[in-house]
């Protein structure tokens, strides 16, 4: 057991397990901030834990897709889209000259996220290919958490881009195998 839990502290790529997911949103009263609500999972490979084919099971794969919209205003501003079931949510952005970077201007709804392994932070994603894969992994994560699994196996990231005007659209689909550990 020790030696599980010496590994599951260390960070591969190959095997995710869930061993922290956790939702939190930022204070809904913060001003300079929008809502962000986070799932995270820390990384371990499959190899370190050591484990025989019958200490686990595969389930088959989970596939999320999402779709981010963006709309540039001359230079100087653009506004993220992303359309959900019962809500939309909207994140502008403006060039600050000052500061030689783009600032959060404007927002509504709640920022879903999703990080692998020990990044989870509360900030802000500043570009639609981040804000959609982020939110991806915040779909997949939530999947395989609601079929019971420990965590997921190989996630695969994929994103292509199409554009119509001014209007960019980043579709991502995210896929992973759901890995449940069996206890004696």
């Amino acid at each position: 057991m020790q030696n599980i839990i010496t590994f599951l502290r260390r960070t591969a790529v190959a095997v995710l397990f869930v061993s922290f997911p956790f939702v939190c949103a930022q204070a809904q009263d913060d001003s300079s901030n929008p809502p962000i609500a986070t799932n995270s999972m820390k990384a371990v490979g499959l190899g370190e834990l050591n484990l025989r084919t019958n200490d686990y099971t595969v389930l088959p794969p989970i596939t999320v897709s999402t779709l981010v919209s963006v709309e540039y205003k001359g230079k100087r501003e653009y506004t993220i889209r992303i359309e959900e079931k019962d809500e939309e949510v909207m994140l502008k952005y403006r060039w600050s000259s000052s500061d030689k970077e783009w600032e959060l201007r404007d927002w509504d709804g709640i920022i879903k996220l999703g990080f692998l392994g020990n990044d989870a932070t509360l900030y802000t994603p500043k570009y639609a290919t981040e804000v959609a894969g982020r939110l991806g992994l915040y779909r997949l994560i939530a999947q395989a958490q609601a079929q019971g699994a420990d965590g997921i196996v190989e996630p695969i990231i994929s994103t292509n881009m199409a554009k119509n005007g001014k209007q960019y659209f980043f579709k991502t689909t995210v896929t992973a195998r759901p890995i449940i550990l069996k206890t004696n």
